[in-house]
């Protein structure tokens, strides 16, 4: 209970909504006023402080002067020109007169006791005495006055005085009434001055199941969009892919899942391309409290920020909340355009310059079937005249030279005609060709492509390596980037 007219100091919080944390070094943005027993707002003589950052983070105090606490009852309240903080803690202050005993003379009645005297300083066994060992209690009979008061064998009660007088009882209508009267006693009247009907509206909201709506820090945190709304996705989309959008809404009063008034609506919006919306399905709710929505990016998407915006109403009140996803073309990141080089350069070596599927490579094997080899002439084919080679040393016959041996080069069938094994190509060497420099022919390049997918490899966000077969020699490095518009690839060294 603080004392009419003498300084004190309180103490508040200040909450960032924002981030749902107590905010520290934000004093000077705090600004203070007061009213005293509900008259015009001032602002505070002295200026706040915080207490401790480190030891009691967003609790601050106020000294309040000896002339700002003449009021019966003060509130102190504010607010921060930082945006998010609330200031949370305050409350009336209700103060009381200070009163030391009346008697002017130390030892007697309603004076203050004396050393080696008695206390209370009335005679023991006497009026304000102590009562001693067998006496009553009070020392008045009972009945009488200054004694206890008598029941009667019908549960009457005497020894009371009804009346309206000091120290008697107002039975007026048989029961004491429900409503105390001035002049029924000082105490009373101080508590009927007192009990105004906002301070009962406070002890009515003091219950278990329910805030304490009338405080204004309380229902600030009721309010917040975070208690009411989840807003949740993956964080990055594919091209082509199709993804869920979930909400959920909850009561203020103990968090319990709760439709809303309404369906919620939901918005999307790219940082390049503008609205997204169109992307949305429409929102289903297949429990309470939950609401879905499906989002699909489109075959070839802009690769961007994506915001989503949910507005949605509960108990009247409107809540909103955000959250954040990318657009992403893994395959770009994967498929380098190393790589995209490399097939090119495959392609543009085949005779044709085309690689539509698997049958063109059958076309080529049946046209090479139809080469002929017969001794005197190198090579013929169906629609061909003989090719003679002549002027040969000896030992550089072309039968010995190419026919003989090993069984993977060139032989003949029982026409004489030239075929490959079926594991001629076999003789290719699928060693690890190495850095970029080395890969200068066919067969290394469909090596180093073979390499690239089925052997080591690592993918970070500014390098692509590749690595021999130890797994850590590096072959290859290629150096990636992605502005979320455009993803890059270096070529490789």
């Amino acid at each position: 209970m603080a004392i009419k007219g003498q300084s004190i100091t309180i103490s508040y919080v200040a909450w960032d909504t924002g981030a749902n944390a107590y905010k520290t070094a934000d004093v000077a943005n705090h600004a203070l006023r007061l009213i005293k027993d509900g008259g015009a707002s001032a602002a505070a003589t002295n200026s706040p402080a915080e207490v401790d950052a480190t030891n009691m983070p967003g609790v601050y105090k106020l000294t309040l002067t000896a002339t700002e606490m003449t009021a019966n009852v003060i509130r102190v309240s504010g607010k921060s020109s930082t945006a998010n903080i609330v200031l949370l803690g305050f409350s009336d202050i209700v103060t009381e007169q200070g009163v030391l005993p009346g008697g002017t003379t130390a030892g007697t009645n309603n004076g203050l006791p004396v050393q080696g005297g008695a206390i209370p300083n009335a005679a023991a066994g006497a009026n304000n005495g102590l009562p001693v060992q067998g006496g009553a209690v009070p020392n008045a009979a009972a009945g009488t006055n200054g004694g206890l008061a008598t029941c009667d064998a019908n549960n009457n009660l005497h020894g009371l005085q009804p009346g309206t007088g000091t120290g008697q009882i107002n039975m007026s209508g048989g029961k004491v009434p429900a409503t105390v009267a001035t002049g029924d006693g000082a105490d009373a009247a101080t508590l009927v001055s007192r009990l105004s009907a906002a301070r009962a509206g406070y002890l009515d909201n003091l219950n278990v199941g329910g805030p304490l709506a009338s405080h204004a820090d309380i229902l600030a945190i009721n309010q917040s969009a975070s208690k009411h709304l989840l807003l949740v996705t993956v964080a990055q989309f594919e091209p082509g892919e199709t993804y869920t959008v979930e909400a959920r809404t909850f009561a203020a009063v103990d968090g319990s899942a709760v439709n809303a008034d309404s369906t919620p609506t939901l918005s999307a919006t790219g940082k390049v391309s503008g609205n997204l919306s169109g992307n949305l399905s429409a929102a289903t709710n297949p429990a309470t409290g939950v609401y879905r929505w499906t989002y699909t990016p489109g075959a070839s998407p802009t690769l961007e920020e994506i915001r989503f915006d949910l507005s949605a109403t509960i108990s009247s009140a409107t809540f909103t909340l955000s959250t954040y996803a990318q657009t992403v073309d893994e395959a770009s990141v994967v498929w380098t355009q190393s790589d995209q080089n490399h097939l090119t350069s495959i392609f543009n070596s085949l005779p044709s310059g085309t690689l539509a599927a698997e049958s063109d490579l059958t076309a080529v094997k049946a046209q090479t079937d139809k080469l002929l080899f017969d001794g005197s002439s190198f090579v013929k084919s169906d629609n061909q005249t003989n090719v003679t080679v002549a002027g040969y040393a000896a030992g550089q016959d072309p039968a010995t030279l190419v026919l003989a041996t090993p069984a993977n080069k060139l032989a003949t069938d029982s026409s004489g005609r030239t075929i490959l094994q079926p594991t001629g190509l076999d003789a290719i060497s699928v060693s690890d060709p190495g850095a970029p420099a080395n890969v200068t022919t066919l067969p290394k390049m469909i090596v180093a492509l073979w390499r690239r997918f089925f052997k080591r490899s690592t993918l970070t966000a500014t390098q692509l390596k590749t690595y021999a077969d130890d797994g850590t020699t590096v072959d290859s490095t290629q150096t990636v980037a992605d502005d979320g518009t455009t993803q890059t690839q270096g070529a490789a060294s």
